[in-house]
């Protein structure tokens, strides 16, 4: 975690960087020190999080996204949570921790031959050289903010009007609230791409799982997927019913798929009956295919 100039604390990622890390740093340290601000690079996922683990903990904090990085989240995304949008943050980057990153990493070549607990002594002694230095530069830091402040205030040639900017302010949010209802159509696409993919996949490793012995291991493996991959386009089909809204439209949308033989939303047996007649009619063409076409390269049927 950093603070406006120094590294307060941090946390040894065994897993990859997962929510969870960042949930244990803003309650066990951010809440007890009054942090106004939380930063993160993913933090429209992170707050939608957060909403159904934990309410409570947000209510005397701001999520911020980190400004670099929120320029590849979507614009809604970057209205909503951006750093550059939300009252009080000035003109912080969010990038704080990426300095401390880019200062650690000339240790990459060296600690990655060491044992754990010497990598964290170093790690550790570096970050303190960081919060020394930082500490040392202080004075001198604020001077030159100051100055630079300063000079942007003489460039304004005429009185802001904030009530202005203000509403400028929300007519943009509102327009692109509306570009993203407008973008809903797109969701449904991708949502239904992604079910069929999935349940295709589904079938064809079940087809696959008979060439196996019965014995194999693999086909543990290909069932376990199979569930895994089942359960997610569940999720999906959920999603996408909500987003279809009311009943009518849903029951709609299905009789239009089943007319075009697109059969990824119906009852679990009924698409797997579905799934299975489909792969085997392919399957069944492109044999009475090769069948013929041997005939017809051989009439007598000869070797």
């Amino acid at each position: 975690m950093q603070t406006w100039c120094c590294t307060a604390r941090g946390v040894n990622m065994y897993r990859g960087e997962i929510l969870g890390y960042a949930y244990y740093l803003q309650k066990g340290i951010m809440v007890d020190n009054n942090v106004k601000f939380m930063w993160y690079d993913v933090i429209c996922k992170y707050w939608a999080w957060l909403e159904s683990h934990d309410p409570f903990i947000k209510e005397d904090m701001n999520p911020a996204l980190s400004v670099l990085h929120g320029k590849m989240h979507q614009m809604l995304c970057q209205v909503k949570y951006g750093g550059r949008w939300q009252t009080g943050a000035a003109l912080t980057s969010g990038e704080e921790a990426e300095q401390v990153n880019s200062y650690l990493s000339r240790l990459t070549n060296t600690t990655k031959y060491m044992l754990p607990q010497n990598r964290d002594d170093t790690i550790t002694e570096f970050a303190m050289d960081w919060n020394g230095r930082k500490i040392r530069n202080l004075a001198m830091t604020l001077v030159q903010r100051y100055k630079k402040v300063q000079k942007e205030l003489g460039k304004i040639s005429k009185p802001t009007n904030f009530d202005e900017l203000e509403q400028k302010k929300q007519d943009f949010i509102l327009t692109t609230q509306e570009y993203a209802k407008k973008g809903e159509g797109d969701e449904k696409e991708k949502l239904m791409e992604e079910i069929a993919k999935i349940r295709f996949e589904v079938a064809m490793r079940s087809a696959m799982i008979g060439k196996f012995a019965a014995s194999s291991k693999q086909r543990t493996k290909l069932r376990r997927k199979n569930t895994n991959d089942n359960e997610k386009a569940d999720k999906l089909e959920a999603k996408l019913k909500e987003i279809f809204g009311n009943s009518d439209s849903w029951k709609e949308h299905l009789e239009k798929t089943e007319q075009n033989n697109f059969l990824p939303y119906l009852s679990c047996e009924e698409r797997k009956k579905c799934s299975y007649i489909a792969i085997g009619k392919v399957l069944e063409d492109e044999l009475y295919e090769s069948i013929h076409d041997h005939l017809d390269q051989d009439p007598q049927g000869n070797n």
